[in-house]
């Protein structure tokens, strides 16, 4: 701690005097401080200067203050300035005198019934605040829970991504303490909200037995634990318990997120009946309740859109009703003054109606539509476009369609493809049924040239290393699918057996499927890879460089139809794989500067550029 004491009596940006050294953590260092300006105590969250220029430690202390910053709530630590500089990066939060849960549990014990639940409810509504920003603290410890004099709670350090301690396990989407995590955290897994609510009800667990639930030798041995073994009795520990506190902590710490309470405020709903209540037992488990409730919602809703569809049905019968009482009476009016001449005005205009239609009918059939006519233009009938897709198509069938049936243009073009056979239609505009004008049709057909793809054969790569030749088959254009069988036999990480099969004929773009050694307990760490194609090359390099991805190598190719700057291709497909999958991407340059015509004026050459990273 020593190390910070120089900074005592210092002030950052003319604006916080830093007074005294409160804490140094594996990320940060905390300091207390004074706000010159607002003249009020501050505490100064600045990041340890041997990891300030790592990257990855800058991205997780910016994810920090942005997560925060967003969060405005009695019970969530207040984010006052965020100053990231090459020289210091340091986070201001307003300054709270109190101690940490983990200090109050470590002096008090055993927490009373009365305090826990006080204790609960309050975290229950800071977590309730956060997850509606969409904001998961993934770190819920008592370490990280403050209690005030006056009885406040006050969560700190949400949206943190720790770096590995001794406590803490990182290991891709795995962040937090291991004695608190939840067993998606553990195994790598995908995490919502529910993962803050698996690890309050493991606090919970300590809070009111005085012991961790799950406890071993190493932190791995812990993490497994977390994943597969049952929540024990907190009764076993302290029979007094009251049987609806055991049932909260067990609702809080069921394995499948499905089967957890759904929300924290569900979570504080049944915590508050049992404040009521004490003896209270729960007869539905909140997965139950949260589908009952969901299902009662959904019937609410459609029973008010039937009223609502019914009301509106009423009303157009009442007024279709009011409308022809109002027609009935002007006709019993008009009764009672009955004249002939409205009669026999009305049937002499049907009269000349009759005349005027036969007429009209008469001269189109006799002249207008007969071949006497000779102003007729045929071509502008209607034609319905025939189905070409899939059938030859030569230029004798298209001077057919001109010269023959008198369509008025029709164009052919002609494109590579892997799946329609050379010489066969595969697309059409517009498609076939659809009716046109004969004189203004225009259709455009597409004909196949085959496969542009270079046929290769795949060699035998049995007991090659599979992180090599994955990187290798992607880097020459194949889609790489790894698949680990478990061997205790094998050294790990060597190739069994692909498919296709080797001597088979390959072409670029097909994807090959490596099965691959791996110990029993490698088969079940993997990670679920997100949709890289598409990303940003700046988000796809963050995503790598935080979930600690194998990324073997990038390239850059130009593109017509993908923007600059943007993954084109990854090697390894949305999913789960296993973690340390070689994974290769191809970025976008944009379009190909020599392919620009150049404009007649200038006659000016468009020279490529020279760093075609940028």
């Amino acid at each position: 701690m020593s190390h910070y004491e120089q900074y005592i009596g210092k002030v950052f940006d003319e604006r916080y005097r830093i007074d005294a050294v409160l804490g140094v953590g594996g990320m940060a260092a905390v300091l207390y401080a004074f706000d010159l300006k607002e003249q009020q105590k501050v505490a100064v969250k600045m990041l340890r200067e041997e990891i300030s220029d790592d990257k990855q430690a800058v991205r997780q202390f910016i994810t920090e203050s942005k997560a925060v910053a967003m969060l405005d709530h009695p019970n969530v630590v207040k984010i006052l300035d965020v100053v990231i500089r090459e020289e210091t990066k340091y986070i201001v939060m307003s300054y709270i005198e109190g101690e940490t849960l983990r200090s109050y549990m470590d002096r008090v014990g055993v927490l009373p019934l009365n305090k826990t639940i006080d204790i609960l409810l309050q975290i229950l509504d800071a977590l309730d605040h956060a997850h509606s920003k969409g904001v998961v603290h993934r770190d819920i410890k008592p370490q990280n829970i403050l209690m005030l004099k006056n009885g406040k709670v006050v969560v700190t350090d949400f949206g943190i991504a720790k770096i590995a301690d001794s406590d803490t396990v990182s290991d891709d989407k795995t962040i937090g303490t291991v004695y608190y995590i939840s067993p998606e955290q553990a195994e790598g897994a995908a995490i919502d909200h529910r993962s803050d609510i698996y690890s309050l009800g493991a606090m919970l667990f300590e809070m009111i037995t005085g012991k961790l639930p799950f406890n071993a030798d190493s932190t791995v041995a812990i993490a497994l634990k977390q994943i597969n073994e049952p929540t024990p009795s907190p009764r076993d520990h302290v029979p007094t318990i009251p049987v609806g506190m055991e049932q909260i902590v067990r609702y809080a710490m069921e394995k499948a997120p499905e089967n957890r309470f759904q929300t924290a405020l569900q979570m504080k709903a049944y915590v508050e009946e049992l404040q009521r209540d004490p003896f209270a037992e729960f007869a539905i488990a909140p997965a139950d309740q949260y589908r009952i409730a969901q299902e009662e919602a959904k019937k609410a809703k459609k029973k008010k859109e039937q009223e609502e569809l019914q009301a509106l049905a009423d009303k157009k019968e009442q007024e279709k009703q009011r409308k022809k009482e109002s027609e009935e009476e002007v006709i019993r009016i008009k009764g009672d003054s009955w004249s002939p001449i409205p009669v026999m005005l009305g049937i002499l205009m049907a009269f000349v109606l009759v005349l005027t239609v036969a007429g009209f009918y008469a001269v189109k059939n006799v002249f207008w539509d007969s071949d006497l006519n000779v102003f007729k233009d045929n071509s502008g009938e209607n034609v319905i476009i025939g189905d070409f897709v899939g059938k030859p198509f030569t230029d004798a069938d298209q001077a057919h369609l001109t010269e023959d049936l008198g369509y008025h243009k029709v164009t052919v073009s002609y494109e590579y493809s892997e799946v329609v056979a050379t010489g066969l239609v595969i697309s059409q505009d517009p498609v076939a049924g659809q009716v046109r004008k004969l004189n203004a049709v225009e259709l455009k057909i597409v004909v196949s040239l085959g496969s542009n793809a270079v046929e290769n054969t795949l060699p035998d790569y049995t007991m090659a290393d599979y992180r090599v030749i994955g990187a290798k088959l992607a880097d020459r254009g194949y889609k790489v699918e790894l698949v680990p069988v478990e061997s205790s036999a094998l050294e790990s990480a060597l190739i069994l057996k692909t498919e296709p099969a080797a001597g088979s004929k390959v072409y670029d773009g097909m994807t090959v499927r490596i099965y691959y050694s791996a110990s029993p307990k490698a088969t079940t760490v993997v990670y679920n890879f997100p949709e890289f194609e598409g990303m940003s090359e700046t988000d796809a390099a963050y995503y790598v460089d935080t979930h600690e991805l194998n990324l073997i190598s990038v390239k850059y190719e130009y593109s017509d139809t993908v923007e600059k700057g943007k993954v084109i291709f990854s090697s390894v497909s949305k999913g789960p794989k296993p973690k340390l999958t070689p994974l290769s991407l191809v970025v976008s340059l944009g379009v190909d500067p020599d392919t620009i015509p150049v404009p007649p004026s200038t006659g000016d050459q468009i020279e490529p550029s020279a760093d075609i990273t940028a």
